[in-house]
């Protein structure tokens, strides 16, 4: 591979751990607020409708700690 290649490759690679990062940050914050709200008795649809998201994606949060 040429060097611009490489240097091209190298920038998306370092842009896609920093996107994977904040996504797993984003997770933990939706999967801690999900935990919260359900010790505080709201119900999974509940939750989900709170955060916009779906119920079973919420269901999947809460399920894969």
């Amino acid at each position: 591979m040429n060097n611009s290649s490489d240097r091209y490759r190298a920038a998306v690679q370092a842009h896609l751990d920093i996107v994977r990062k904040h996504h797993q940050q984003q997770v933990a914050e939706e999967r801690q607020f999900a935990r919260y709200a359900l010790m505080y008795g709201f119900t999974v649809p509940e939750i989900a409708d709170g955060m916009g998201l779906t119920a079973p994606y919420v269901r999947r949060l809460l399920i894969d700690q």
